[in-house]
């Protein structure tokens, strides 16, 4: 069964993890965009289609309007991504069955992938000189050294996630996924 994103008790997680409106989230995060630099950003998503996905994250309070204009008799708002919206709540989290989570985890890795995919082909690729990392390090890590260490990356991270573009900054979209080794919890139990 489609669930109904107009209806109030939508999950926030169904909003954010639509594919489209991820593509969305991701290429206004950290920016300030209209609809109409979105477009151009983003054109493999229709225009009635982005404008749809707009309308239902404002509603949701995912995006707000950071500022309004007026252009040929017509009012022209410029788009940021809400903080405080733009991520799952613990409690829903708290609530997901396994196939919500790979659902979701999917859309994620399928919309890093395309990120990629888009850098790697285009004219101005530079890998090596552009620092591009991927890589899977395993950590042995107890429960506390574990909050320990997410706390210091969130610490980190908070600051540099507030950067504004200047001159000599590059837009850089980080990735991270962190889960535990299955094969090593089932060798040990």
């Amino acid at each position: 069964m489609k669930s109904n994103v107009n209806h109030p008790d939508t999950k926030l997680s169904e909003l954010i993890l639509h594919p489209e409106r991820l593509h969305i989230l991701v290429t206004i995060a950290g920016r300030s965009m209209t609809a109409k630099q979105i477009a151009s950003a983003l054109p493999e998503i229709s225009r009635a289609s982005l404008y749809r996905h707009l309308s239902l994250m404002r509603k949701a309070k995912i995006i707000i309007t950071i500022s309004e204009r007026r252009v040929r008799g017509q009012i022209e708002q410029t788009y940021g991504l809400n903080e405080q919206r733009s991520q799952i709540p613990i409690q829903e989290a708290e609530s997901m069955k396994p196939e919500d989570w790979e659902r979701h985890i999917s859309i994620v890795l399928a919309e890093t992938m395309a990120n990629f995919s888009k850098y790697l082909y285009s004219s101005v690729a530079e890998p090596i000189k552009d620092q591009i990392t991927f890589r899977m390090t395993p950590l042995y890590l107890t429960d506390s050294e574990y909050e320990e260490f997410a706390e210091k990356m969130r610490e980190f991270l908070k600051d540099l996630i507030h950067n504004r573009p200047g001159p000599n900054r590059r837009r850089r979209l980080m990735s991270l996924f962190i889960a535990p080794d299955i094969t090593e919890m089932e060798e040990t139990s």
